[in-house]
């Protein structure tokens, strides 16, 4: 009996053990409805997570459909070492969101593409992101907030409003 209990309590504890690295792979946060100054890119919802081989998975879930003239919010990386500011920013390289993946980048901020990206529409009012762990360092954790901004710069709505999410990798 105290044998069967114990297997019964290990393999508890081994379950709420592997549970817990899958809650590590991911990071999911609300952002709410109606606090961002866009037309239609108004942030609601955002999760981050991992694919196999190393590579980075973001999606962005908006209030409205995404317009497919519209470009979709711009994912700031922040690394360790670094400043305040994101050192990385990743977002389509044109507009036009269709059916299927769309070319994007990972941008040095204030400088050039250091790596490709993939953006995926997700139903109609979401985007998924996909880019490589390397592009951004692969350091052990890095923080991300999604941007949707004006043309000329001016931040519409953020999420999350201030600092960013920090998620381990």
């Amino acid at each position: 009996m105290r044998k069967q209990f114990a297997i019964v309590v290990v393999a508890g504890l081994a379950s709420l053990v592997g549970a817990a690295g899958v809650l590590a792979d991911s990071t999911v946060i609300q952002d709410p409805d109606g606090d961002g100054t866009s037309n239609n890119l108004d942030i609601v919802a955002a999760k981050a997570g991992h694919s196999p081989g190393g590579v980075l998975k973001h999606r962005v879930t908006v209030a409205k459909k995404i317009n497919p003239n519209d470009m979709g919010p711009d994912l700031h990386i922040n690394v360790p070492g670094g400043g305040s500011d994101a050192e990385f920013i990743i977002r389509p390289m044109a507009s036009g969101v269709g059916p299927g993946p769309m070319r994007g980048g990972v941008f040095a901020n204030g400088g050039g593409k250091v790596a490709r990206a993939t953006i995926t529409p997700v139903g109609e009012d979401g985007l998924k992101y996909k880019f490589r762990e390397k592009a951004i360092g692969s350091p052990k954790h890095y923080g991300w907030a999604w941007v949707v901004a004006s043309e000329n710069g001016d931040v519409l709505d953020r999420a999350p409003d201030t600092g960013y999410v920090r998620h381990g990798l």
